[in-house]
């Protein structure tokens, strides 16, 4: 009898969460004098204040690691080098290749771990942190977005290193409208 029971209330609770929908999507209306259950707050960011611009259907705001192979560029650091691979939507770039530590120096930083500035009408520079032991990352390139994501790796717990790269875009390009995100580390279990 026990375990009926059990079966019942799972797949009445099942049935209830399938008509919840996601909880960021919800609201509530305006009719409705109860105050929401749970909020969902995303921490601070410095590029939350940037507006997202609207984007045509057949372009993607967010490239995926596994998109269309553009190239890949080669950044000595620290005595090593870190070998970035670029994907994305084709026709985006015209050029690219690590940036110099001059060039590094053109974006502001802030509190961030990754910055993007201006060097010319279609010349970015985009930078990020990371430790020694980040020798491999994927760059993934839109004309709104570029996003850093840095291949699984062990542990390590060495002192942060810029690096960067500078980007020519194949048209004039204001970097105010360019979004810039660094994935987070995924660190391996050791010995694995």
């Amino acid at each position: 009898m026990r375990s009926a029971w059990t079966g019942t209330l799972l797949i009445a609770l099942a049935v209830g969460a399938c008509g919840m929908g996601p909880v960021e999507s919800r609201s509530p209306s305006p009719a409705s004098s109860r105050p929401a259950t749970s909020t969902i707050e995303p921490s601070p960011s410095p590029l939350a204040a940037k507006p997202s611009p609207t984007l045509p259907p057949t372009q993607s705001p967010t490239p995926s690691p596994s998109a269309t192979p553009i190239g890949v560029v080669r950044i000595p650091f620290a005595g090593r080098e870190m070998e970035v691979s670029i994907v994305g939507e084709p026709n985006v770039l015209a050029a690219w290749r690590a940036a110099t530590d001059r060039e590094l120096s053109a974006a502001t930083w802030g509190d961030a771990d990754i910055a993007l500035a201006g060097l010319g009408d279609r010349k970015l520079v985009l930078g990020w942190i990371g430790t020694v032991c980040d020798v491999k990352a994927t760059l993934a390139v839109s004309q709104v977005r570029l996003v850093v994501s840095p291949v699984p790796r062990e542990g390590c717990d060495l002192v942060g290193v810029p690096r960067g790269v500078v980007l020519t875009f194949a048209k004039p390009v204001d970097p105010a409208t360019i979004a810039v995100v660094l994935e987070p580390r995924v660190l391996l279990p050791e010995g694995g």
